[in-house]
């Protein structure tokens, strides 16, 4: 699935003005894309993330771990560190370095800038720059949350290009629909997505898990 860079979103509690949330969580994938390159089959997740900000300056990171059942396909680790700063209502700049180690393959560092708009949609662009070989990744996501009372209904959408060496890119694209039941600081979700790049057919994907807010 895409690389969500914000994984934190959480619960937040209030002291004089500092707020604090975070989130720790645990689920099953079915496959696990990376900008849409296959990076390994059925697989257990784990992740844990936090956010903390005082007025307009925040601080972010996020953790995942991505472990293949087959012994044979590739791991995931991803760590997300940044920071946010809103310079007006509902807008955030976002800054922050974001590595990636697939065992297969080895380790990635990147560092990252990115733009969030809390409006309709929920519209985000954000690029990367590899920190070893210059090299780029644009991606854009949006996503929305409709409240059906007995659960909600989240869906979200992707699209991306990145350079895998100087002279070759890919550009990738997805949607995901999960449908989450909160109880209390819980949530329960099942999600399906598709996942496609433009030298591949496309992969639906579908993965269930729980999250703890705190």
């Amino acid at each position: 699935l895409s690389a969500l860079m914000i994984n934190a979103a959480s619960a937040e509690k209030q002291n004089a003005g500092l707020e604090f949330g975070g989130s720790i969580g645990a689920g099953y994938v079915s496959d696990d894309f990376f900008r849409g390159q296959a990076s390994s089959g059925e697989s257990l997740q784990a992740n844990v993330g936090f956010n903390t900000s005082v007025g307009s300056v925040g601080l972010f990171a996020d953790l995942t771990t991505t472990q293949s059942v087959d012994s044979t396909e590739a791991d995931t680790n991803d760590a997300t560190v940044g920071l946010s700063l809103s310079p007006v209502d509902k807008v955030d700049l976002l800054l922050g370095v974001y590595n990636t180690d697939i065992s297969n393959s080895g380790g990635n560092l990147e560092g990252f800038v990115g733009l969030q708009i809390d409006t309709l949609f929920n519209p985000s662009i954000t690029v990367y720059r590899n920190t070893d070989q210059e090299l780029y990744t644009y991606e854009g996501q949006l996503g929305h949350t409709v409240d059906l009372n007995v659960f909600d209904l989240e869906l979200s959408g992707w699209l991306g290009n990145t350079e895998l060496t100087t002279s070759d890119d890919s550009t990738y694209y997805g949607a995901k629909l999960a449908a989450v039941r909160s109880v209390g600081n819980v949530d329960f979700y099942a999600d399906v997505a598709v996942d496609d790049n433009e030298d591949r057919d496309s992969e639906t994907l579908w993965g269930a898990g729980v999250a703890v807010k705190f």
